[in-house]
């Protein structure tokens, strides 16, 4: 009866040590990543800094595969204010647009723009404080520098 149950011991060792070296040994050879057709594009992105108040985090302006487009506010922090608004702006004609209020004021968040919006237009997206009419913080988008 021992030796039976050394060779089952032994058996099961080497099953497990074949299938530990199969689950670790790459099997795919010059595997490449594919886009997929309907993934978000990334048009523009910037890093929040402060204006008026603190806050960090990074906005994100993706197309979609529909042709509307998004804004994502990832890592995203701000000082608690009342009325905050989420604005892109254009330092070329001093044109706002308000996507609406911010919905929280840490974490991921996302935004769909309206159809008509123009990604070119806008250089920067802002949360502005409508009560106090005060920036919070500003990030500009591919190198804009509108507030």
């Amino acid at each position: 009866m021992t030796r039976t149950i050394r060779r089952t011991a032994l058996v099961a060792v080497a099953l497990v040590a074949v299938t530990l070296s199969f689950a670790i040994t790459p099997h795919a050879v010059n595997a490449q990543a594919v886009p997929l057709p309907d993934a978000p594009v990334l048009l523009r992105s910037g890093q929040f800094f402060n204006a008026g108040e603190t806050g960090n985090g990074t906005a994100l302006l993706y197309r979609l595969a529909d042709g509307t487009h998004l804004l994502r506010l990832e890592d995203f922090r701000v000082d608690f204010g009342p009325d905050l608004r989420v604005q892109f702006t254009s330092a070329a004609d001093g044109s706002v647009l308000d996507i609406g209020g911010l919905r929280a004021n840490r974490g991921n968040q996302d935004y769909a723009l309206p159809a008509t919006f123009d990604p070119d237009r806008y250089d920067a997206t802002r949360i502005h404080c409508r009560f106090f009419r005060i920036v919070m913080i500003v990030a500009p988008l591919a190198g804009g520098t509108g507030y």
